[in-house]
């Protein structure tokens, strides 16, 4: 942590532009800063970048809080003071990486951007930086691993005074380095402001989600952002972009690009590529894949143990990106071969018996059911059963989702997904309307029924999916997080089936 500072000071270093307005008395002691009023306390700003308004405020006085940052004047005279910013998250992020004593620049940070792969890449980046004798924490989908613990997320990428504070702990754990996902939201949001980012990695961008941004330019301008922000006070030293993506290669092909870039891929010719990819077991081609890394670094042939195209990309990313870190490369390498995923992510439940196999992937948009499909359709040798239904939140077009199911699976059980306050059934039918003409599909609107009645249906050498969850621990229904556990329902089904064939009642 830093020494504590005079309000003063601390605009003085964290607001070049002077855009700041200073109402209420001097403050002359500050030493963090967080984002809500039951974190503050004499000393603490709070950083009101949710909406907030004079109760808000008022809450934060009560709390003793010495200042408060706002967007806009608010009909508040009494203490404490307040930082009108129109636009308050750069400085916000100033504020934060300083007070946390610019915890992000004794980390070697890895930031990782785009609309699928990002968490499976993070977790490669901290297996191959494991390999290669360094500590490194993780900050994404699946969790806040810090060290010496690991955080449920509050957020893919955490507002800045969160993320800094973080890095911090980070720092205090002893770890070397972090591997991060950067979200567009989070992009959009400067909540990676004062990050001092080393290497900015993009895996892809596909339209799932653009809802989230006014137009599919949108939604690239904010993917470029990790590389190019003006806010920023240095770019990232390097830039790992997926050349077989279209918008990769628009990134690669940007004249305002502000650092050295390496391209990778599994199809074409660049910097970091495949050579040569075939299966590591030519009866199974879903075991996994063995290539030619070749790079600038070297060339190794190497063992991918891990079903799905797109984890060659991924597993290519990582090492572009923790080479160009400097760390030895001929090890990065050979640790391909012990590389393991996230959870959720193509995780495979052992079956006892019964020659078929049963996997879950936090697949939800078209790309990466897609593409999640594809990685399980060379392990069948009947079906593929897929299990999923369309979310209630957002604007996506469930029909979109229905045809990218029918393009790879065989059979289809309909079921809930983070509903919210859409009927399930109406999610359901707008998703078979997507469907291909006689493709078999079947609706159950309890996700456990669901996926146990998929179980059920499994022939030998069928591969059941449910697709949607993965690792999350919750269900979104009429505003309400359910206690959910995809595994839970995945084990409890194969428990029921093993006890129907053994006789029990």
């Amino acid at each position: 942590m830093a020494a504590p500072m005079a309000l003063e000071a601390l605009l003085a270093r964290c607001d070049p532009r002077g855009q700041a307005r200073v109402q209420g008395p001097v403050v002359r002691r500050v030493d963090r800063i967080v984002m809500t009023p039951e974190q503050a306390g004499p000393g603490a700003i709070v950083a009101g970048l949710l909406h907030p308004d004079a109760a808000w405020v008022h809450a934060c006085a009560r709390r003793g809080a010495a200042a408060v940052i706002v967007d806009r004047d608010l009909p508040v005279e009494a203490e404490p003071t307040r930082i009108v910013l129109p636009r308050p998250g750069p400085v916000v992020g100033r504020i934060s990486a300083l007070l946390n004593g610019d915890a992000s620049e004794v980390l070697q940070l890895v930031a990782v951007t785009g609309t699928n792969g990002k968490t499976t890449t993070t977790f490669f980046c901290r297996q191959l930086a494991a390999a290669a004798g360094l500590r490194f924490g993780v900050l994404g989908t699946n969790g806040f691993d810090v060290g010496q613990e690991i955080l449920a997320p509050w957020r893919t990428t955490p507002y800045a005074p969160d993320l800094h504070a973080l890095f911090a702990r980070m720092v205090r754990a002893g770890l070397h380095g972090a591997a991060i996902e950067a979200s567009s939201a989070g992009l959009i949001a400067d909540r990676l402001i004062g990050a001092e980012v080393d290497v900015a990695v993009f895996t892809n961008l596909t339209p799932d989600h653009v809802d989230d941004h006014p137009d599919p330019e949108a939604y690239f301008a904010a993917k470029r952002r990790l590389f190019i922000d003006p806010e920023q006070a240095r770019p990232p030293r390097l830039a790992v972009i997926d050349r077989d993506d279209p918008a990769g290669r628009r990134l690669l092909a940007d004249g305002a690009m502000p650092c050295p870039t390496v391209s990778v891929s599994r199809r074409a010719d660049a910097d970091v590529r495949a050579v040569g990819i075939t299966p590591l077991d030519p009866a199974d081609p879903g075991r996994g894949v063995r290539f030619d890394l070749a790079s600038p670094w070297g060339r190794w042939p190497v063992a991918l143990p891990l079903p799905g195209a797109f984890n060659v990309s991924n597993a290519l990313a990582a090492f572009a990106a923790c080479a160009g870190l400097g760390m030895p490369p001929d090890r990065l390498a050979a640790a391909f071969e012990g590389l393991t995923l996230p959870r959720g992510r193509l995780e495979e439940h052992p079956v006892d018996e019964g020659g078929f196999r049963v996997f879950v992937d936090y697949a939800h948009n078209v790309g990466a059911i897609t593409e999640a499909l594809a990685a399980v359709r060379p392990l069948a040798r009947g079906r593929v059963i897929a299990v999923l239904g369309a979310s209630g939140t957002g604007r996506r077009v469930p029909s979109d989702i229905g045809r990218a199911v029918g393009r790879g699976a065989d059979l289809c059980v309909l079921t809930t997904n983070d509903p919210d306050r859409t009927p399930v059934a109406a999610l359901s039918r707008a998703v078979a309307a997507g469907l291909p003409d006689g493709l078999p599909h079947t609706f159950i609107e309890d996700r456990r029924a669901a996926i146990a009645h998929a179980v059920a249906l499994a022939e030998p050498g069928d591969v059941v999916v449910a697709l949607g969850k993965g690792h999350e621990r919750t269900q979104l229904v009429r505003g309400e997080k359910v206690p959910y556990d995809e595994q839970e329902s995945v084990a409890a089904a194969l428990r029921a089936r093993r006890a129907r064939a053994a006789g029990s009642p």
